[in-house]
């Protein structure tokens, strides 16, 4: 009897355990690329900053309206790492006396909204493109929003996903932007 008590109050306690509304943090590994193919001999100089005042993106929702933050860290370093791949796979070479091409993050927000039994999650992201070449210069603004319903609270697979979705999207539409392609053709 006494050993059924011990297992019993084992199994609660791991059950209690597991069931522990955290905080996440996430670690998005977004990947894109470039749609058009540019000339040989295109160069650019690589820079990524992250102006968000904070690594957290929002609050997550549980069943009882419990909210705990929602965080990424290094997205700098991540976008720059998914920019270097693109940059690379498309054949531009990375030069420090190039065209300097500087993507600012300036937004990226989590927002969990509870809906009847469940919530909907709202993912922004908004960047700036940079491209300075002596005495010209482009700038593109770029974002999007991904929005997902879910029954219950979403798991951290869950809104990396979300995020690297939301990202993603944007930083498509900024090396796609036919502007911005035209300007690092004819200034190389």
């Amino acid at each position: 009897m006494r050993s059924y008590f011990i297992l019993s109050l084992t199994f609660l306690a791991m059950l209690s355990g597991c069931s522990a509304f955290v905080a996440q943090t996430v670690q998005p590994e977004p990947q894109v690329s470039f749609n058009r193919a540019l000339p040989p001999g295109v160069r650019i100089q690589l820079e990524t900053a992250d102006l968000r005042r904070s690594q957290k993106l929002g609050n997550r929702l549980n069943s009882r309206n419990q909210q705990v933050p929602v965080s990424a860290i290094d997205l700098a370093a991540t976008l720059n790492k998914s920019l270097q791949d693109a940059v690379i796979a498309a054949g531009i070479n990375l030069a420090p006396s190039a065209m300097k091409f500087r993507l600012e993050l300036t937004q990226l927000s989590y927002k969990a909204n509870p809906e009847g039994p469940g919530q909907t999650v709202t993912v922004t992201a908004a960047m700036r493109i940079r491209l300075d070449n002596s005495a010209e210069h482009y700038m593109g603004q770029y974002s999007t929003s991904q929005e997902q319903r879910f029954v219950t609270t979403p798991n951290e697979g869950d809104n990396a996903h979300l995020i690297n979705r939301a990202l993603e999207a944007t930083l498509q539409r900024g090396l796609n932007d036919p502007q911005l392609l035209d300007f690092m053709q004819s200034h190389q």
